[in-house]
């Protein structure tokens, strides 16, 4: 909590001398909400061709061009149907990591709206097709889960130091020197 004070001056009375204390600051700020999903896609194709296990765990792990496409797309993908399935003004979402099993995409969702009920979001609210760059799939809802992000566990996600204290509370994170 280096520089995170602030010195102040106690009056004293009964004719002793003032001492000088340090306070700690408290920092408050508002922080996107951000939230972990997973999406499972379903009948992978490219250019119209079903894609085997095999053939996406290739692109997967050879980590190349192929694959920043699909990642891209599946971002691409999953902000559109946050646009169009939710009243969420998201800000971007990240894949985190993209695994097969049809084609299971973990991702965040940056939202900025106040107040939202992040559990609420689930963006896949029916079966539809998506674009995922050179590939489609497919969306089911029972194959989509969101969860609410508690960027105090993630020291990575807010601007505490480290012998900080962080407190999540509803819209803002404070923290202060222990």
């Amino acid at each position: 909590c280096k520089n995170n004070f602030t010195t102040v001056t106690k009056k004293s009375s009964c004719g002793k001398s003032d001492t000088k204390i340090e306070e700690c600051k408290v920092y408050t700020f508002a922080p996107v909400g951000k939230a972990v999903g997973t999406i499972k896609f379903l009948n992978i194709t490219y250019i119209g061709t079903a894609l085997s296990k095999i053939s996406l765990k290739n692109i997967i792990s050879q980590r190349g061009e192929h694959f920043k496409e699909l990642k891209t797309g599946a971002e691409q993908s999953i902000l559109q149907l946050f646009k169009n399935n939710t009243n969420a003004d998201v800000e971007k979402v990240e894949v985190i990591d993209i695994s097969v099993g049809s084609l299971i995409v973990q991702y965040m969702v940056f939202v900025k709206t106040p107040k939202v009920v992040i559990d609420k979001l689930n963006p896949v609210r029916k079966d539809e097709k998506v674009s995922l760059g050179n590939l489609e799939g497919a969306t089911n809802p029972t194959l989509s889960s969101l969860q609410d992000f508690d960027e105090c566990k993630e020291r990575r996600f807010n601007s505490c130091h480290q012998n900080a204290i962080c407190l999540l509370v509803t819209d803002q994170i404070t923290y202060a020197c222990q």
